[in-house]
């Protein structure tokens, strides 16, 4: 088949829901995917530059379907942006082979540094078995509310925030994020994304269309209930209902938590910058 689809009748499933999505994209989006995501992948293969994105997608997906196919499969779980990987160091404890992917792991990982960062950052998913764990720690500094004088982050400009450095970097996180959820979700894994809880990068156009096309579920805890010193609030999507199970109330911490972040009468913030990192 076409692109290796160990099945023709994946292939047609595949295409449909391409088809479908660019659709959802272009109506609902401003079509931000079908405008950024052939810029990461032609960056990543360059050999596809030419392609329509439906291509590019297609023959992503058909390449780790053919690698199961093939028994060349062996991730349980992948975690972009992993920080200290904490969830991949539980998931190895637990007997689960693991991929964690973070610039402060190892230079090469940066997508904001190199090609063969990003290359690399969409080949891991080739390597995934099915219902593998797709988890996203997406830097949320310039989505926040306590950064949105800065970044300029709104509802008329579609929350991308203005041209600053950091803001954009923002934004070419945010695009990579929903290609890789998109790709994994084609790829029946099981993708997930973590946020602070005032962050409103769900809201950019990008993952937006991405975290609605899959029917994402979303819901809200707090670190200060799985151990963390802090009450710290979070956000959390994902297109499987086992993400409802970590829904919590907020805690009490009972005095003993950590102050993150203070607000002033002025509407300003102040926080500890590294506890907040």
């Amino acid at each position: 088949e076409t692109f290796f689809f160990p099945k023709s009748a994946d292939r047609d499933f595949v295409l449909k829901a391409v088809t479908e999505f660019l659709l959802h994209d272009k109506k609902k989006n401003f079509g931000r995917a079908a405008l950024r995501w052939p810029q990461i992948i032609a960056t990543a293969y360059p050999w596809m530059q030419t392609w329509s994105l439906q291509d590019m997608l297609l023959a992503l997906v058909a390449r780790t379907l053919h690698h199961r196919a093939m028994g060349r499969s062996w991730l349980d779980v992948v975690e972009y942006f992993a920080g200290t990987a904490n969830l991949s160091r539980a998931a190895i404890q637990k007997g689960h082979r693991v991929c964690a992917l973070d610039k402060d792991i190892s230079e090469s990982h940066d997508v904001m540094g190199s090609v063969e960062s990003i290359r690399l950052w969409l080949s891991v998913l080739a390597a995934t078995k099915e219902h593998a764990l797709v988890w996203h720690g997406t830097p949320c500094s310039s989505w926040t509310i306590m950064c949105r004088a800065v970044s300029e982050r709104c509802e008329s400009n579609n929350w991308l925030g203005n041209d600053r450095p950091f803001v954009t970097e923002g934004n070419t996180l945010a695009d990579l994020s929903g290609l890789t959820i998109f790709l994994a979700y084609m790829m029946n894994c099981i993708p997930g994304l973590e946020q602070s809880g005032s962050s409103v990068m769900g809201k950019s156009p990008c993952l937006k269309g991405v975290l609605t096309f899959i029917m994402a579920i979303w819901v809200k805890t707090y670190h200060g209930c799985f151990g963390g010193n802090s009450e710290k609030p979070l956000q959390l999507w994902s297109s499987s209902s086992w993400i409802e199970d970590l829904a919590r109330s907020k805690p009490d911490m009972g005095g003993s938590g950590v102050g993150l972040v203070s607000k002033s009468e002025d509407g300003s913030f102040t926080g500890i910058k590294d506890k907040l990192k």
